[in-house]
């Protein structure tokens, strides 16, 4: 299915691929695995409006989740890209650095 839907694309995405055919051997499953966490720890997650990969309001919503079992810091690249290491890597350092840190994370760049 996943060779016939790209086989007509202009671009594809290897992630589905490795879902359905993963290169490396998989975790076994355990009581926890397909399920949300009942707690976790400060957790940094950042996003870019531009990732066409997942839509910015649906990160937002996912973060919101995620705060309802540990504390979610959320920081918005605007204009960033997928992959921000690559596409935004002064905003990246930037927000990861204060978040490492412990310092107030910037809530945009």
């Amino acid at each position: 299915m996943v060779e016939a839907e790209a086989r007509d694309a202009v671009f594809t995405s290897p992630l589905p691929g490795l879902l359905v055919a993963p290169s490396a051997p998989l975790y076994d499953r355990d009581a926890r695995s397909g399920r949300s966490p009942v707690s976790m720890p400060g957790t940094l997650a950042i996003h870019g409006t531009l990732d066409p990969n997942t839509p910015y309001e649906r990160a937002v919503a996912h973060a919101a989740k995620l705060s309802e079992v540990g504390e979610v810091t959320f920081a918005t690249v605007v204009s960033g890209a997928h992959m921000l290491t690559f596409a935004a890597p002064g905003c990246f350092v930037r927000i990861v650095s204060a978040f490492n840190a412990e310092t107030d994370v910037p809530d945009s760049c």
